[in-house]
């Protein structure tokens, strides 16, 4: 039984790079004092914690990818400069890096960046080897390995043809939404390697509206006048609902950039508000980088019949 089920486990390391974990060799039904026995006798080797392999296997710069990997459960993945020397845009670093949800636990085998948001998309193999996607990858090397390292990262990848700009974007975009700090890097590069940030106030409405036709949403009224219970002026917005008392504010590039109008765009929308409308706020990067959100959200204050009936 026992040479049986070493024979299957040794055929599960081999497509890992040599590594298996303890937990696969108590599922083939061998027992965990021969697992020690052998471990003693050295005819496996300890890895990490829970992470083993057979003595005798070439021990590989991947086979150390991989235990640190398998180490930290089933949401982990190569990160970082290891994901990007996998992805073969760089040369292979000195520390392996490793991604995972946060575990609380402090390796000193590898470098561990903990994040709350490594969502299983972001996740593909590489060579075998759980890994960031090249995408993900570009968004995380900022930080803490600089802009240099993003930019560098990025025109390598794009030289090669195996990333574009917009599908970068569309994962900063996720991350980003959920207030992660660390993509400040990523941001800078694209807007300028985009110029998204020169896009102006109508070339920005103009893509909102190509959005919401594309979504088979109905077409919202531009610069909707917005008066009080006695018709005195409010406010005039980008677009509105009006059936749904839903308008629409679109934030360009440089928005924000006075703080005297960040605080009367506030004050306004607040009189919006107690007047009965919903307000949403939209950026260019969520027009530009995450239009499936834009739509989803447009769509959850609208009527279930206005449900968009396809995608970009």
């Amino acid at each position: 039984m026992e040479v049986k089920g070493e024979a299957a486990l040794a055929e599960r390391a081999a497509a890992q790079h040599g590594v298996f974990r303890r937990s696969d060799w108590l599922s083939l039904g061998l027992s965990d004092t021969t697992l020690k026995r052998r471990t003693r006798a050295g005819l496996l080797l300890r890895l990490c914690p829970e992470i083993y392999a057979f003595s005798g296997v070439p021990r590989t710069w991947h086979m150390e990818v991989a235990a640190a990997v398998l180490s930290l459960g089933s949401r982990a993945a190569a990160s970082h400069r290891t994901a990007a020397h996998l992805h073969g845009i760089i040369d292979r670093p000195e520390r392996i890096e490793v991604v995972s949800l946060r575990t609380g636990r402090r390796p000193h085998e590898f470098v561990l960046h903990q994040s709350s948001d490594l969502a299983r998309s972001h996740i593909i193999s590489v060579v075998g080897i759980p890994t960031t996607t090249l995408a993900r990858t570009i968004v995380d090397i900022g930080v803490p390995h600089g802009i240099g390292a993003t930019g560098s990262c990025l025109d390598e990848a794009r030289r090669r043809e195996l990333v574009t700009l917009e599908e970068v974007a569309r994962v900063l975009h996720q991350v980003a939404r959920k207030g992660r700090n660390g993509v400040g890097p990523a941001r800078r590069i694209l807007t300028e390697r985009l110029a998204w940030d020169q896009i102006t106030d109508s070339q920005l409405e103009d893509r909102f509206l190509r959005l919401i036709q594309r979504a088979n949403l109905p077409q919202p009224r531009s610069q909707f006048v917005v008066t009080d219970d006695v018709g005195a002026f409010v406010a005039r917005v980008d677009f509105a609902y009006p059936e749904a008392s839903l308008l629409i504010e679109l934030d360009g590039a440089a928005f924000h950039s006075d703080r005297a109008k960040f605080q009367r765009d506030r004050s306004r929308q607040n009189r919006l508000v107690a007047l009965g409308y919903t307000v949403l706020r939209f950026t260019y990067w969520d027009v530009l980088a995450g239009p499936d959100v834009v739509v989803d959200t447009l769509a959850g204050f609208l009527p279930r019949n206005w449900e968009p009936q396809g995608r970009m």
